[in-house]
């Protein structure tokens, strides 16, 4: 064999390679470190803002085919942080979070489509708070970067669906979340 059948067979190798893992779904795990979900809501007419930390989850995400795309995350309910220790006791009690019978708040999404701008996507599915379960819809940005991809994305939930906060009229209905979430 000549060293330019050789090489013709390599690049074609090569090029086979690429296509086939460009066609694989990437599977990542969520950083904790690196990743926070935070929230902020309106009470007696000022703006709460809150956290939670130790996350996980899974997501496969393969831009090419976001019909094999699916994520899976989790938040430790108890982990809420606002800044205010006796607030966040409170928090966790049964007219907000209730922790002890609810300690995780669940996404698990059900359908990813491409969004109208490059790397955005709108991803559907449902939110799984204090056992009340809904659906809803996150439009999201991605960055990919040589540690991982970064989600990026905001949406906003009505915290009665969830029975969060009771019937208080200090309390906005709506709470906006933010997300980054670095999964490797």
């Amino acid at each position: 064999m000549n060293k330019r059948s050789i090489l013709s067979k390599y690049i074609l190798t090569l090029l086979f390679c690429i296509i086939l893992n460009q066609n694989k779904a990437q599977n990542y795990s969520l950083n904790d470190l690196k990743s926070k979900i935070t929230f902020s809501i309106n009470n007696f007419g000022i703006k709460t803002n809150g956290s939670f930390s130790e996350l996980k989850g899974t997501i496969v995400f393969l831009n090419n085919d976001l019909n094999k795309s699916k994520v899976i995350l989790t938040a430790n309910a108890r982990s809420i942080n606002t800044n205010n220790k006796t607030r966040d006791k409170h928090l966790k009690k049964e007219d907000y979070f209730n922790t002890e019978i609810y300690p995780q708040i669940t996404f698990t999404s059900s359908n990813i489509s491409k969004g109208k701008l490059d790397k955005q996507y709108l991803m559907k599915g449902l939110l799984s708070i204090k056992g009340k379960v809904k659906n809803i819809e996150i439009l999201f940005e991605t960055t990919s970067s040589s540690i991982g991809i970064l989600f990026t994305g905001q949406f906003t939930i009505n915290r009665r669906d969830f029975d969060v906060g009771g019937s208080s009229i200090s309390l906005s209905d709506n709470v906006i979340v933010d997300f980054n979430i670095l999964a490797n």
